[in-house]
């Protein structure tokens, strides 16, 4: 059940949704390096069209990979939001 007190609903539950949502949103709205979207450091590392060939039926583009890679970030960002609240004994 929901209200027993098990993962759904912990903090590591929410850390690990929120940090993957998070990332996916940036993915998608281009904040974020894709496949469609790489930063050079001779340019600032500002992002820019690479030009990839990688077909997608997303409107906007994103591919199996760039969700494989938002997700796993994702999962990076919670490791540090729960690393952070059992630092402040949260």
């Amino acid at each position: 059940h929901l209200n027993s007190g098990g993962f759904i609903g912990s903090q590591t539950n929410i850390a690990v949704c929120t940090g993957t949502a998070i990332m996916l949103f940036a993915v998608r709205n281009g904040w974020a390096p894709s496949t469609s979207q790489n930063s050079k450091l001779e340019k600032g590392l500002g992002l820019e069209d690479s030009g990839s060939d990688m077909l997608s039926g997303d409107p906007m583009g994103m591919t199996f990979v760039d969700v494989l890679a938002a997700g796993s970030f994702g999962h990076i960002l919670a490791a540090g939001m729960l690393l952070g609240l059992h630092n402040m004994g949260k």
